[in-house]
C-alpha cells in the first residue's frame, strides 16, 4: 500500500465514521490494520469508530494503543482524555488532557477539556489556569466563556460569573446559558437575571 493509498484509505475511513458508517469504518480499519499493523492512525480510527458503535471498553483499549504508539500527538491524548471522561475516569482523563498541553501548551481543545474536567469534578482552582489560558489565546467561544462563568461561580465572584455567563450568551442562545444566568440570579439573590 503506498503512502496515497493509506493516506486515502484513512481519509475514507474517517469519513464513514463521521456519517455513522460504523460497521464500513471498522472493517477498512481493520483492513488497514492486517497491511500496516500497529499504525497509530489506524489505531486511532478504529477507536473512534468502536466509540461511534458505543463499544466504549474497545474503544479505549484502540485508543491507549494509539496514544502509546505516538505519544507525541496532542490529538491522540485528548481523544483518549475524552473517552476516559466519557467513561467516567476523570483522573486519567486529565493525565490525557496534561499529556497532550505538555505536547502543544496551546492547544485550544485540551485547554478546554481539562477545565470542563476539573471543574465537573469540583476542582475551580485547577480549572481556572487551563481556562485562562484559553481566554488569553483569544479563544473567547460561548463553551470558553460558559466554562469562566463556571469556575467564578464556584469561587463566589458572582459578578464575574454573570459577566462570563452573559458574554457567551450574546454569541450563543443556549439554554445551559439561560439556566445559569437563573442559577447565579437566585444563588446571588440579585434582582436582574
Amino acid at each position: 500500500m503506498t503512502p496515497v493509498d493509506l493516506s486515502a484509505r484513512l481519509g475514507a475511513i474517517y469519513g464513514a465514521i463521521q456519517a455513522g458508517e460504523v460497521d464500513t469504518a471498522l472493517r477498512d480499519v481493520e483492513g488497514v490494520l492486517k497491511a500496516v499493523p500497529g499504525l497509530p492512525m489506524g489505531l486511532h480510527l478504529k477507536g473512534l469508530a468502536l466509540r461511534a458503535g458505543g463499544k466504549m471498553e474497545l474503544a479505549l483499549s484502540a485508543l491507549e494503543a494509539a496514544a502509546r504508539a505516538e505519544p507525541a500527538n496532542h490529538e491522540f491524548q485528548n481523544t483518549l482524555g475524552n473517552q476516559y471522561r466519557q467513561i467516567g475516569h476523570p483522573e486519567q482523563a486529565v493525565a490525557a488532557f496534561r499529556a497532550a498541553l505538555k505536547v502543544r501548551p496551546d492547544y485550544g481543545p485540551a485547554l478546554s477539556n481539562l477545565a470542563a474536567t476539573e471543574l465537573d469534578q469540583g476542582h475551580p482552582e485547577a480549572a481556572a489556569e487551563p481556562l485562562q489560558r484559553l481566554l488569553d489565546k483569544g479563544k473567547r467561544t460561548p463553551g470558553a466563556l460558559y466554562q469562566a462563568g463556571r469556575v467564578a461561580f464556584q469561587l463566589g465572584d458572582f459578578r464575574a460569573a454573570r459577566q462570563h455567563f452573559e458574554a457567551a450568551l450574546q454569541a450563543s442562545n443556549s439554554p445551559d446559558l439561560l439556566e445559569a444566568l437563573a442559577n447565579l440570579h437566585w444563588v446571588s439573590g440579585e434582582d436582574e437575571a
